[in-house]
């Protein structure tokens, strides 16, 4: 009995999975990637914009070492304007990072109407 009623749960759970719709919005997407090359110094900041149903005026990356990055509360680092998706990066040189602070970063994509950030990650100097 035990074994029937995994099995209608199994295939229950199975056939009802569909693969997730991205739906269309008045706003870009924007993924936080990894964050590579921390060194005392310099770091480099990675993203993606999988999403463009509107003109991007302006994209990059917000970082602090104070909590929650957005323009409010981090260093903006602006990379301009962007036609269409597609993975961006940028390298931070000349920084001046302590030992055993944890820093954040995240990606952000601007339209005229909206800004959206990636999910922030943390980071500390190696």
């Amino acid at each position: 009995m035990k074994r029937i009623i995994v099995f209608i749960i199994s295939v229950t759970l199975f056939t009802n999975c569909t693969k997730e719709e991205i739906t269309p919005r008045d706003y870009p997407r924007v993924n936080t990637e990894a964050i590579t090359e921390v060194t005392a110094n310099s770091m480099k900041f990675r993203g993606d914009i999988f999403y463009a149903s509107v003109e991007i005026i302006d994209h990059g990356f917000i970082w602090t070492d104070t909590g929650f990055p957005d323009f409010k509360n981090g260093n903006k680092i602006s990379l301009g304007p962007k036609t269409g998706v597609g993975k961006f990066e940028t390298a931070v040189t000349n920084a001046t990072l302590q030992t055993d602070k944890i820093y954040s970063c995240r990606a952000y994509a601007q339209s005229k109407d909206f800004v959206v950030y990636g999910k922030i990650i943390e980071f500390k100097k190696p």
